[in-house]
């Protein structure tokens, strides 16, 4: 949202008087509530939207916000109190999309996004269509292929025998990423503390640690921390889930790093492999779908078959 209205004000040029978001439901419900990052507290779609469009930089994509300064922040907040941002919701749109419509004048500026985070579908300044992607225009031959290739067989395959050279860079970000905002949310006070919690509970076993520390990550991401975190099928949560339970465990039985690897390869495939049935923006819970790939993961770091990996998703 923050990145739609960023890339309108530049496509307007100017401060606007006025700003309308239009979303989906999902897109509604994902963020109606959850702290902004960098935006001293504030929560929701208005907060998210003109923060990006008063000090945002579009070229950064989903860390749009890390350039919102203190100036910025109170020219928004008195900007957000004047009631000048509205948001509407739509029911007949993709399940992931926002629309950003700034007006200054006489001259207006539209920036949608859909079906992927950063996918900048429709340009639009005053009556003027500069750039328009329809549905067709967006198939990716790679990722549908790539997509055919995911099932349950192929990724234990890929899992057992790929040169971990090739997936260290990426996996090894995931955890330094994730691991961060989990201390970070171990720490400190956020939102309801349901990581902090288990952490400071009596309970001192892998388990609680490995839920203890997904937790807090997400309790500082969805709480207004700007760590960043490294995703899975398009989500934070998701990528929280299925790379720091997986460390912990690894962790606790001295797996190596190998060993490592291999499960997270597992864990994040796997989550992938059922979300692409979902879409990319669900209703359902994602956080379901990436721990049923930590089950698996797990039951990996154990010696397990393939029967009972199966079995473990299954459950």
């Amino acid at each position: 949202m923050a990145l739609s209205a960023a890339r309108a004000r530049k496509e307007l040029g100017c401060r606007p008087d006025s700003m309308h978001i239009i979303v989906s439901a999902n897109m509604f419900k994902n963020a109606r509530c959850v702290v902004v990052p960098n935006s001293g507290g504030e929560k929701g779609i208005e907060a998210a939207a003109v923060l990006g469009a008063f000090g945002g930089d579009p070229d950064n994509e989903l860390e749009v916000l890390t350039t919102v300064t203190d100036s910025v922040r109170a020219e928004a907040e008195m900007f957000l109190q004047d009631g000048r941002c509205t948001c509407e919701v739509l029911n007949d749109v993709e399940e992931l999309y926002v629309s950003s419509i700034l007006r200054a004048g006489t001259h207006s500026a539209e920036v949608t996004i859909a079906n992927a985070h950063t996918n900048i579908v429709k340009i639009k300044k005053d009556d003027k269509i500069i750039l328009e992607f329809h549905e067709t225009d967006k198939t990716d031959p790679v990722m549908t292929n790539a997509k055919e290739l995911l099932t349950f067989d192929n990724i234990l395959d890929f899992a057992e025998s790929v040169d971990v050279d090739l997936v260290r860079p990426i996996l090894t970000e995931q955890l330094l990423c994730n691991k961060a905002i989990s201390a970070e949310g171990l720490s400190k006070s956020y939102g309801c503390r349901v990581g902090q919690t288990l952490f400071l509970s009596e309970e001192k076993d892998v388990r609680t640690l490995a839920k203890a520390r997904a937790a807090a990550g997400s309790d500082a991401r969805m709480n207004g921390c700007d760590l960043p975190v490294v995703i899975n099928s398009g989500s934070g949560n998701q990528g929280l889930t299925v790379s720091l339970p997986v460390f912990t465990y690894a962790e606790s039985m001295g797996a190596g790093e190998e060993k490592l690897l291999r499960a997270l390869c597992i864990s994040n495939l796997i989550s992938i492999f059922e979300k692409k049935h979902l879409g990319q923006l669900s209703a359902y819970c994602g956080a379901v779908t990436a721990a049923a790939g930590v089950s698996a993961a797990l039951c990996y770091l154990k010696n397990g078959t393939r029967k009972q990996m199966a079995d473990a998703i299954t459950n």
